[in-house]
């Protein structure tokens, strides 16, 4: 709402399963966590049910909420993406301004 609906969500798994253990959470089945949450705040905002779950706000200024961008790199991940990325947000590794 603050910014009128000029909001994109970038997801992206990460690769260190060190990150994943500071925080106690599996580095294992990630990708399909990913996928899994995902479609779940997809289908949040477009306002389906949600059983035991009281009503997620405030409402959405766009319909059917931000573009969601995948941090995707490799064949496997991009292949992923597509089923459910509105696009990718890219990066270089070669630390030059783009």
């Amino acid at each position: 709402m603050l910014s009128s609906g000029r909001l994109d969500v970038a997801v992206g798994i990460g690769g260190r399963e060190r990150d994943y253990r500071a925080i106690g959470s599996p580095f294992v089945d990630r990708h399909q966590r990913l996928d899994d949450a995902v479609i779940e705040i997809r289908r949040i905002w477009r306002g389906d049910e949600r059983s035991g779950a009281a009503w997620v706000g405030p409402p959405l200024v766009q319909e059917g909420g931000p573009r969601v961008l995948a941090s995707a790199m490799g064949p496997k991940s991009l292949a992923r993406a597509a089923r459910w990325a509105d696009g990718i947000s890219a990066f270089t590794l070669l630390g030059e301004a783009a």
